[in-house]
């Protein structure tokens, strides 16, 4: 690990730990929340940066499948769509109307 990464961790450790009255006995979990979020704010930064260059990028054939490799869920998810609305012929029947008639009085 990166030693300004883990500097950042021990920081935020320190902060988490403060914010809970700094009461002893938890560190190990305030250790791998602060890795978690900062992990995890690391990973976005890239992402973001990642498509920022893809964005910038002049197009090409390639350029949707090197987007797929860095938000795999999103273009999946359009694929999915996109199958499932020209797959489905099918349409659902019509529902039967039903007419109550009214008891005699």
């Amino acid at each position: 690990m990166d030693a300004s990464i883990r500097e950042k961790i021990e920081r935020r450790a320190y902060e988490i730990f403060l914010s809970r009255g700094g009461a002893h006995g938890s560190h190990e979990g305030d250790w791998e929340r602060a890795e978690k979020e900062i992990m995890d704010e690391l990973n976005h930064k890239k992402t973001a940066n990642k498509i920022q260059e893809l964005e910038t990028k002049e197009p090409s054939p390639t350029s949707q499948t090197d987007l797929e490799h860095v938000v795999p869920e999103v273009t999946e998810t359009k694929t999915k769509r996109a199958v499932r609305s020209t797959t489905s012929t099918a349409t659902a029947p019509a529902k039967k109307r039903v007419v109550k008639k009214k008891a005699d009085a």
